[in-house]
């Protein structure tokens, strides 16, 4: 496993996390620095191949199990709990306040993952989606799986004083 920069080991020994989906892109970017910085990860992902593939990437220390959250065909469940992220969120919070557990949404814009490739599969489509979504983001540029890594170990263990938020991680886009 590549230790990433800017992780100091042992930063969350003693924390534990759970990424739903995390077998590739920026699910296993953050669970390959929760490893780094001591944590003790569970990573979920819906193919057998992308749990396999993710637990020799991750190595001994994580946990990678196969499971899929969804119940709704098609993309209805997927749409729905993309939209309501930010009142989960807030709900949560809420509700686990007592508990002394944060909860806090990182909302990703355009990250360069294979997911483009996967969804728009005729020629030459996933390029031309591509520079058409490089153009509405203010940054001119894809983010990477492990710049919203990132925001997100930033929110779990940097931010003590925030619950209940979403962090727009999309160079601008959604704020400007």
């Amino acid at each position: 496993m590549q230790k990433l920069t800017g992780i100091s080991d042992g930063k969350f020994r003693g924390k534990v996390a759970v990424i739903i989906g995390g077998t590739s892109a920026i699910g296993l970017a953050t669970a390959k620095m929760l490893l780094d910085g001591g944590a003790r990860v569970l990573v979920t992902g819906r193919s057998q191949a992308g749990p396999n593939s993710a637990q020799k990437e991750l190595g001994k220390d994580a946990i990678v199990v196969s499971s899929d959250a969804r119940s709704l065909p098609g993309n209805a469940a997927y749409g729905a709990a993309k939209a309501s992220v930010r009142s989960f969120a807030r709900t949560l919070a809420a509700e686990l306040l007592p508990r002394e557990i944060r909860v806090n949404a990182v909302t990703p814009g355009p990250i360069d993952t294979p997911i483009i490739g996967k969804v728009f599969t005729g020629k030459g489509e996933a390029a031309q989606i591509r520079e058409k979504m490089i153009g509405m983001v203010p940054m001119k540029r894809w983010g990477t799986s492990e710049e919203i890594a990132k925001a997100v170990l930033f929110l779990a263990f940097d931010a003590t004083f925030t619950t209940g938020a979403e962090f727009p991680v999309d160079g601008g886009w959604s704020q400007l």
